[in-house]
């Protein structure tokens, strides 16, 4: 099942660099995914939380991009 990583560059809790060896190391043993690393957003880690928005429009492309029918998102 493809995965979309998306991590925005001020996250508080995790650095760029260190989801960039999470998602190496997950491709490395097999794992399907696309890594999105996004500029500083307003919020750091709290951004997906607070902002659905704003990261919508790249979830719903990514479903589209694999041939699958999104959730229903508000």
């Amino acid at each position: 099942m493809p995965q979309l990583w998306v991590y925005v560059e001020n996250d508080q809790y995790i650095a760029p660099q260190r989801a960039r060896e999470w998602f190496d190391a997950f491709k490395s043993a097999g794992g399907q995914a696309e890594l999105r690393i996004l500029p500083r957003r307003r919020h750091g880690h709290d951004w997906f939380a607070l902002e659905p928005v704003e990261w919508r429009d790249l979830v719903l492309d990514f479903f589209a991009s694999h041939g699958m029918k999104p959730p229903h998102l508000r």
